[in-house]
């Protein structure tokens, strides 16, 4: 497939990281709007927002290094 050449991969890798920052906008300002914030006492859920911007693209960009490794065909 086209994520086994390594150009390829390499954009793909920046194009999810990219998208990662903008899902965690959306999460944390979608929070924001019920009144979720850092300073609240739900500021838990709000940290673990974090966890999941940033386990999704990790989820993707390690399918990408798998198949460069030739882990994955």
């Amino acid at each position: 497939g086209y994520l086994g050449h390594t150009p390829t991969a390499i954009f793909y890798i920046i194009a999810i990281i990219l998208i990662s920052f903008h899902l965690k906008h959306g999460i944390q300002s979608s929070l924001k709007t019920l009144g979720l914030t850092e300073n609240s006492k739900w500021k838990l859920l709000y940290k673990s927002s974090i966890v999941f911007w940033g386990a999704i693209p990790l989820a993707f960009i390690i399918i990408v290094i798998s198949i460069q490794i030739g882990i994955i065909n």
